[in-house]
């Protein structure tokens, strides 16, 4: 259970490490935790709809459930699981302590845990979690980047353009995607050779708008934001590649 088809880092972690069970030739479904779109699933992943369902425990069988998600409140997607079937949460934590309730939640409704990065298994250790924890790195298909980047390579860029920033995020307040805007039209004034892009799945026009009008930018230096409804990983790879 993951967000699978979503536009999301969890969403991009959940496709990779699926293909990687895939490879590995293990048997799993999988059931979206939000409404799953799958006009956004690139072309690579569908192999992985085949394996959809929408309500697993009526018609199978399973000897695991993994919950794929945040760790806010977790246990609420294992009500339906049945006694028995052992539930794994795999999920990440970006602060610097993991909380006694989040603590508290992992060791009570989980018989393992797994995270993608020592940092995590640090802050396992540190606030006394004593469901069984394992270190599984984020998954990726080496052979396609590898590919890209051969393709990529042959595509010549020009020999003269604007000196490229960039950012990709959600646009979100935790994000906090005005901070690096704010930085640039700071930095730089409209005549300067330079250009900002901000990726994103979505953004907020006015939120710019009100901080060109709070600092009283009359005129900016070049500013774009693509990716509406979202960039493909082909436009993704390419936004790294000529960007500064």
């Amino acid at each position: 259970r993951g967000g699978i088809a979503t536009c999301s880092g969890y969403g991009q972690a959940c496709h990779d490490y699926l293909m990687a069970l895939l490879h590995a030739g293990v048997e799993f479904d999988v059931e979206p935790l939000s409404d799953a779109n799958t006009t956004n699933l690139p072309n690579r992943y569908h192999r992985l709809l085949s394996h959809l369902v929408s309500d697993p425990f009526a018609t199978n069988s399973y000897t695991h459930v993994i919950i794929h998600t945040d760790p806010n409140l977790p246990q609420r997607f294992i009500k339906d699981v049945p006694h028995g079937v052992k539930k794994i949460l795999f999920t990440t934590w970006e602060a610097d302590r993991i909380h006694m309730r989040e603590a508290k939640i992992v060791d009570e409704f989980f018989d393992a845990l797994v995270v993608p990065s020592q940092f995590n298994m640090d802050l396992i250790a540190k606030a006394g979690i004593r469901s069984r924890a394992f270190c599984i790195p984020h998954a990726f298909d080496s052979s396609w980047y590898r590919h890209q980047a051969t393709r990529e390579v042959k595509t010549k860029l020009p020999t003269s353009r604007p000196y490229a920033f960039y950012n990709i995020s959600t646009w979100t307040a935790r994000k906090n995607p005005l901070a690096p805007i704010l930085a640039y039209l700071a930095e730089f004034n409209p005549d300067e050779n330079v250009r900002f892009v901000h990726a994103t799945n979505n953004y907020q026009q006015n939120d710019i708008l009100n901080l060109m009008y709070s600092g009283a930018v009359r005129k900016h230096p070049r500013l774009e934001v693509v990716g509406i409804p979202r960039l493909t990983d082909e436009e993704v790879m390419m936004l790294h590649r000529t960007s500064d």
